[in-house]
């Protein structure tokens, strides 16, 4: 699991799967209500965790029905999770699955990103037939 860091241990817990890179430092702050949409400067520090390297973490200190946000970067980008507070015996909505599978991303030239792009396989045959010109005149 998840290094907990700061926080108190009274309350439930929130845990959160695949959302944020292993590694990465992720703040867990409570909101002031529903209608908040992101993390304010003001707002309460619950609770500071790094991800696991299979991408989990749990927060500790956590009180059922409240709202919070999880908040951590990706890619150098911030990024907000909004969270309500479960008790601890109490099943999650995402019980059951697993964290966010790495899906593959296409290129503009329409190909996949694992694999070489049209320009790489244009040049890469370019100097296979540069190679065997030099080899025939030899």
């Amino acid at each position: 699991m998840a290094t907990k860091k700061a926080g108190n241990s009274s309350g439930g817990g929130l845990s959160l799967h695949g959302r944020f890179a292993p590694g990465s430092e992720v703040r867990l702050t409570k909101a002031s209500g529903p209608e908040q949409m992101r993390p304010g400067p003001a707002d309460e520090v619950v609770d500071t965790q790094t991800v696991d390297e299979d991408g989990s973490l749990t927060f500790a200190g956590t009180q059922p029905g409240e709202r919070y946000f999880a908040s951590g970067q990706i890619g150098g980008v911030p990024v907000n999770v909004r969270m309500t507070g479960r008790a601890d015996d109490e099943e999650g909505f995402t019980s059951g699955y697993g964290g966010n599978p790495i899906e593959r991303g296409k290129r503009g030239d329409g190909t996949w990103v694992d694999e070489p792009s049209r320009q790489e396989l244009a040049e890469q045959a370019e100097l296979e037939a540069i190679a065997k010109r030099s080899k025939d005149d030899d």
